[in-house]
């Protein structure tokens, strides 16, 4: 059994006699906006252990409709926070070091390019975009800027993920063979109609395909990814992806979407991810060694064993608060000192692509199904069932098959497939 790896043993940034404060501004006062704003006055109100030289002030926030959010805009001066009617007068005003962004996916691109011309910072709610061309284009703006930009997956700010990260390329599984990653979220007919992007292609002009794996589940998705990564910082890059895509909504995009992914050296990944279930579960996440294997659950942490079933390691669930936490300061401390790489617990714009890429390429690879009405039940909130898929997805994860090769439905049609090497253009979707 390999001895347990702690916070000591990861390099953390040296401390200073003189703390430096990163003030941060979030762009929008609705919607998921709220949970940064209390993520940000909670690490301004309490410094991170690790991160000694560096603090967090939330200074300002923006929204083009400040009458309509009387309660929060109350909150933010209670704060002593600067309140702007535009983004421009905030990123011209405001005394901000960083900006964070829980706005629609459509405007990430522009946003960003916005903050790192005004030589602000930049973190992004996921997905960071629609499509890879519009992730290459802030990676460009922010490598223009000299500054730093990051996409808040919830996960990653954990300290069990450095820590399993590092097992995992320190070959305690032995070489990685596989991996599966599957989730059934229901979600009803509020949920699709929260937004005019709502399980839409575009927005505005912009690409946003917004689906299970790209938006609610793609937290897991990049985590899956971000493990499978040939260094701390980095996500696989996918080569080839085979991918079924449905739904049962009369949406644009897909609810439910079966993929498999090929990286190098023979690595694959299969995803199963779906909003047309009645009961939550998942995420699970399964990674195969040549010497044993890595299981984590939202519910339970995660376990490393060996083939003989010997513990190898185990991370038990903890509340993410604190590497929301972790994340932030860990950003914040990058704004200070930049070659302090190890110590980021945060996604670069590189590692977020590897996501995108993939949804990309499932749009490519196959149309999207309608399911027969006959397939699927609909309950008084309108959440929409596929019969049985719960247990479907469980026992193709657990053979690495898609939904078509478990001969469940008749109604499923063979995966398509597309070729990623070298992607840096979204054609758009088959059949759009």
């Amino acid at each position: 059994m390999l001895s347990p790896m702690s916070q000591s043993q990861i390099e953390l940034p040296p401390m200073s006699d003189t703390q430096k404060t990163i003030r941060f501004g979030i762009a929008g006062l609705g919607g998921f906006s709220a949970a940064i704003r209390d993520l940000l006055m909670r690490c301004e109100a309490e410094p991170e252990s690790g991160y000694g030289d560096v603090k967090v002030a939330l200074t300002a926030a923006c929204d083009p409709k400040l009458s309509t959010f009387d309660e929060a805009a109350a909150t933010y001066r209670d704060h002593g926070a600067a309140l702007f009617d535009s983004y421009e007068k905030m990123l011209a005003q405001a005394d901000i070091d960083a900006v964070w962004l829980p706005v629609p996916i459509d405007l990430h691109r522009p946003f960003a390019e916005m903050a790192f011309a005004a030589g602000k910072a930049v973190m992004t709610e996921k997905p960071i975009t629609g499509c890879v061309d519009d992730v290459d284009a802030m990676i460009a703006a922010r490598d223009a800027s000299g500054l730093s930009g990051g996409v808040a997956y919830q996960l990653i700010g954990e300290l069990a993920t450095t820590l399993v990260k590092r097992r995992l390329l320190d070959g305690a599984i032995g070489k990685i063979k596989r991996a599966s990653v599957h989730v059934c979220w229901p979600r009803d007919d509020r949920y699709y109609g929260r937004s005019d992007w709502a399980g839409a292609m575009q927005c505005r002009g912009s690409w946003v395909l917004d689906g299970p794996a790209a938006n609610a589940m793609s937290h897991f998705l990049h985590q899956s990814l971000f493990l499978l990564g040939e260094s701390d910082r980095a996500a696989a890059v996918p080569m080839v992806i085979e991918a079924e895509q449905y739904r049962t909504r009369p949406i644009e995009n897909n609810d439910t979407i079966a993929m498999r992914v090929q990286f190098k050296n023979d690595v694959m990944l299969t995803g199963l991810f779906t909003h047309a279930c009645a009961s939550t579960q998942g995420p699970v996440i399964e990674i195969e060694g040549t010497t044993g294997r890595y299981h984590w659950s939202n519910s339970e942490g995660g376990r490393m064993v060996s083939n003989d079933g010997t513990l190898i390691e185990e991370w038990p669930h903890r509340e993410n608060i604190n590497g929301r936490k972790r994340m932030v300061f860990s950003f914040a401390q990058s704004l200070i000192s930049p070659e302090l790489e190890s110590a980021q617990a945060w996604t670069t714009f590189e590692a977020a692509r590897s996501q995108v890429l993939v949804i990309n390429g499932a749009c490519e690879a196959t149309p999207i199904y309608d399911v027969p009405a006959s397939a699927y039940q609909i309950n008084e909130s309108g959440v929409r069932e596929i019969d049985g898929i719960v247990d479907v997805f469980h026992q193709c994860a657990r053979d690495h098959q898609l939904l078509h090769e478990s001969g469940t439905y008749p109604w499923t049609k063979p995966a398509g497939r597309k070729d990623l090497q070298g992607y840096a253009h979204f054609n758009g979707p088959v059949g759009v």
